[in-house]
């Protein structure tokens, strides 16, 4: 997207793209609406589609869709997040800085006596691309600093992970979780 493009989506749809942020992909697979995205951000939607609908989102942060990458309103991404692939995040969730989820998985088991990279060429040769399970995240989710989501991870909403934290299962009960692998300390009342 040229500097011109983004003064026309700025115009047209309220939404602050830094001059100096990467939007890689056909306009087609872009929804951004009053949305605000910071210095150096990349939104790359070359082979999927990325939603924004009133979300934040803070410098250095990294958007790669395969599918579909879709954040509601209200959100805010914190710098040098990283999202990957096909994820889903409510409205009114704050992601804390460092953030990594992807919903794609490597292989490193399928093909035995194979390098890793030699087991995901051998598997490309018969997929179009590596497995993925989608991640989705509820409403009102806080996600602290530096946290891990593994693909396939469903959160509730009303959840908060503490910071440096690995989600690796469901989070199926509002409350606060924290630790490798992310267990709940504290049961939170579900917001009305």
């Amino acid at each position: 997207m040229n500097i011109l493009s983004k003064v026309s989506q700025f115009i047209k749809y309220r939404n602050k793209i830094h001059p100096i942020s990467t939007v890689r992909g056909p306009s087609r697979n872009f929804h951004i609406r009053n949305s605000s995205v910071k210095l150096l951000c990349e939104l790359l939607a070359e082979d999927g589609r990325i939603s924004l609908e009133g979300v934040w989102i803070d410098r250095f942060v990294r958007i790669s869709s395969i599918k579909l990458i879709e954040i509601e309103s209200g959100t805010t991404v914190n710098m040098n997040t990283k999202i990957y692939g096909d994820v889903k995040i409510g409205s009114s969730c704050l992601i804390g800085p460092n953030v990594f989820m992807s919903s794609g998985e490597h292989m490193f088991s399928v093909y035995p006596g194979m390098t890793i990279r030699e087991q995901e060429n051998e598997y490309l040769k018969t997929n179009t691309q590596l497995p993925s399970k989608p991640i989705v995240v509820g409403d009102n989710v806080w996600i602290g600093a530096n946290t891990v989501i593994m693909p396939g991870v469903s959160i509730v909403s009303d959840v908060v992970i503490g910071a440096n934290a690995v989600v690796v299962s469901d989070l199926d009960s509002p409350g606060v979780y924290v630790g490798q692998p992310a267990k709940i300390i504290r049961q939170l009342k579900e917001v009305d």
